[in-house]
């Protein structure tokens, strides 16, 4: 459901999500704000609360918008500009075409495009290699699944803003598709990561046990993901 109230002259249009727990909690990115809340939340104490933080979303979101701006004049995408695949930096080589063609050659990603468009450009890599981490997620869930135990009812990629992967009650697991340009053995890590979610929908001490089971070293690239994750990005 979606919300919107003003306060100190600011608007918010935010989203209401009722679940199953006591309080209320925020998420906001740069574009979103999220309220979650208690089941049987009454509309106005919602709005209430969104108001009362409607000067911190501001400055969230201005903040998150401005570091956007920031990373993308460091981050340019034109010739000569690098990003990572596989954990290792592939040269953009970009010239004019009369349609889009992305190949990979060697260490260097060869654009043709008809237009030079940040956006544009990015859209076509994000398809370029979320096509790239789609058979990557696949080749490591049907390596690890057999190991784990358990085999995930479907298999989705996703842009999540804030996780590497998640897995539903339902048996359904979603992978950031951002992750094939981290080494492989970070996305075999959130792979083996939600797969033992299968079993223990927690991060209890017998999760845990479960994937250093499957993999002795992840902690290695767990923390390689969380010093690192920021720079996979385009």
């Amino acid at each position: 459901m979606t919300r919107t109230v003003t306060a100190l002259g600011i608007t918010v249009n935010y989203e209401l999500i009722k679940t199953d727990r006591r309080d209320m909690s925020l998420k906001v990115t740069k574009d979103d704000v999220r309220l979650f809340a208690p089941k049987f939340s009454r509309l106005k104490p919602c709005d209430d609360f969104v108001k009362r933080q409607a000067e911190w979303i501001a400055g969230v979101q201005k903040r998150l918008k401005d570091y956007n701006r920031q990373y993308e004049d460091a981050h340019p995408l034109d010739t000569g500009a690098q990003i990572l695949i596989g954990g290792q930096p592939v040269e953009l080589d970009i010239s004019a075409g009369s349609k889009l063609t992305i190949e990979m050659s060697g260490d260097a990603l060869i654009i043709h495009t008809p237009s030079y468009e940040r956006e544009y450009l990015r859209d076509a890599l994000r398809v370029f290699l979320s096509d790239m981490a789609l058979a990557a997620v696949k080749s490591s869930v049907s390596r690890y699944a057999p190991i784990v135990g358990r085999s995930p009812k479907a298999v989705k990629l996703r842009e999540q803003r804030t996780r590497w992967g998640s897995c539903s009650s339902a048996g359904n697991i979603n992978l950031n598709w951002k992750l094939v340009m981290a080494p492989a053995q970070v996305l075999d890590y959130v792979v083996v990561h939600e797969l033992c979610h299968l079993f223990e929908l927690n991060h209890s001490p017998a999760f845990w046990r479960r994937v250093r089971g499957v993999m002795p070293d992840y902690e290695y690239w767990k923390k390689w993901l969380k010093d690192n994750g920021r720079y996979l990005n385009i």
